[in-house]
């Protein structure tokens, strides 16, 4: 089946809010999830569009998402002046639907206010006056200099209680087409506007990617280095070894009572050292045999995953499971509900700044 290339969310499936100030796109996603108190946030995808130093931004769960690209209802509204629909610059959208009404300004061209309305009670016209007064309608309309109002699916015909303030159009009247069209020309809005953000082509990836590989190529090395230390003290002991009896026997001559000290020496070394060799080779073969070739796969995911998401860990402790310390509060949030669902790994408990990780295949 082919995929839709763009479709328009309404407002019964958004979360709006806004926040003033700078921010870079992942910072301006964690304050507006905490402002709209999203649970899993991490499902939900991010729209939003920058109006001088205020940033009006859209929420939407991944899972309402059909097409290759995804538009808010009320940031779809700037295709009117873009096509030349319409000639005014600072003009307002009044929306009716089921189970949602909103109001929406466009001041110079740009998205400036959202506002949802409260719901009529069995289509009680009389009374939409004073949910306008409420709302403050009239006035928002004032402040924003519309001079256009513009209403959408108002079966009621509802906007006419603002007809001796401002110009009234029907969309259905100024548009003939299905709004959906109108997103044939949504190369006209930018990229931010979209919720599904294409890949771009910039450093961050590959700088992301030579971490990963240098990582997982430190790993290996590692690995490589503890199987090989066996053999290498091996030898290291019987060079040793071979020398104390070259030494003891250049000796046998002068003295048997001294050889034969030095000889219960020389074995009471070999036997320490052999002890010492062998807590080490348990010790290395107890590392071995918990790091599986499978493990290590898994390791070099987590390492991965941890760069994929933005993770900074402070510490990394491996024994029969994996310990993550963070020093950053809002990493070890957002790292707790990543893999609450992950599935490699399964969280076992979790302390002040700090996961306790075990293997799903375990």
């Amino acid at each position: 089946m082919k995929k839709i290339e763009a479709e328009i969310i309404t407002c019964d499936k958004l979360y709006y809010t806004f926040l003033k100030g700078e921010f870079d796109e992942e910072n301006l996603f964690l304050r507006a999830s905490e402002n709209l108190k999203l649970n899993l946030a991490y499902q939900h995808k991010m729209a939003f569009v920058k109006n001088d130093d205020i940033y009006h931004i859209f929420f939407t769960h991944f899972s309402n998402l059909k097409a290759k690209n995804a538009y808010p209802l009320p940031f779809i509204f700037k295709l009117l002046t873009s096509l030349n629909l319409i000639k005014e610059k600072n003009f307002c959208i009044l929306c009716f639907e089921k189970n949602y009404s909103f109001i929406c300004f466009y001041e110079n061209d740009n998205f400036t206010n959202f506002k949802t309305l409260p719901q009529l009670e069995n289509k009680d016209i009389t009374g939409f006056k004073s949910l306008c007064e409420n709302a403050r309608i009239l006035k928002l309309l004032n402040h924003y200099k519309s001079e256009l109002l513009i209403s959408l699916n108002d079966e009621l015909n509802l906007a006419k209680f603002f007809d001796e303030k401002i110009k009234i159009l029907k969309l259905e009247s100024l548009y003939k087409k299905p709004l959906n069209e109108l997103l044939k020309q949504s190369s006209l809005l930018s990229k931010n506007e979209n919720f599904i953000k294409e890949k771009e082509i910039d450093k961050k990836p590959f700088i992301k990617l030579a971490f990963d590989f240098v990582g997982v190529y430190i790993l290996f090395l590692l690995i490589f280095l503890l199987s090989s230390y066996p053999k290498y003290k091996e030898y290291k002991n019987t060079k040793l070894y071979n020398q104390n009896m070259q030494d003891t026997l250049l000796k046998l001559d002068e003295n048997i009572s001294f050889l034969s000290l030095n000889l219960k020496d020389s074995k009471q070394k070999l036997e320490n050292i052999k002890f010492l060799n062998d807590e080490k080779m348990g010790r290395i073969e107890t590392f071995k045999n918990t790091l599986t070739n499978d493990k290590l796969l898994i390791l070099s995911k987590l390492i991965l995953f941890l760069n994929e998401n933005g993770l900074k860990i402070s510490a990394l402790n491996i024994d029969e499971n994996i310990k993550l310390s963070f020093n950053n509060k809002d990493a070890f949030k957002k790292a707790s509900m990543l893999f609450k669902e992950n599935a490699n790994f399964k969280l076992l408990r979790s302390s002040e700044k700090e996961l306790f990780l075990g293997f799903k295949n375990e």
